[in-house]
């Protein structure tokens, strides 16, 4: 489901990059094909990328909990089981490990979206 989801998104993006002025000097310097793609195409359209990669990862995550609430399993199934049999601590808890791993992988996201975009080192 989700390499179809994102089909379009990867190939509208590799679409307009391939006129921009990264792509055009590696052609005029008489670079091939290969050398188009790896020096001019991503290069321009991998912070993009991995950007949408990081926020679909944060659904996902998020939609695990929500989805195990209804009845699909993981982390919701756990929350839910945890109110039948009235165990309240392991509930919150549940809860608030739910929360700090949203968090955590928040900050590691927009700490590698920058490192990508900005170039400069990762500080968490």
């Amino acid at each position: 489901m989700m390499i179809g989801e994102n089909e379009p998104f990867f190939v509208k993006n590799y679409t307009t990059a391939s006129g921009l002025p990264n792509t055009l000097l590696v052609k005029s310097s008489g670079g091939s094909k290969l050398n188009e793609l790896f020096f001019g195409v991503i290069p321009q359209v991998m912070p993009t990328i991995t950007s949408y990669w990081l926020y679909r990862f944060e659904i996902n995550l998020r939609a695990s909990a929500v989805l195990g609430v209804v009845g699909a399993g993981g982390v919701g199934a756990e929350l839910i089981n945890q109110l039948r049999f009235r165990d309240f601590p392991r509930a919150g808890t549940v809860l608030v490990v739910t929360i700090l791993m949203v968090l955590i992988v928040d900050t590691i996201s927009a700490a590698i979206r920058r490192r990508i975009i900005k170039g400069r080192e990762i500080k968490v």
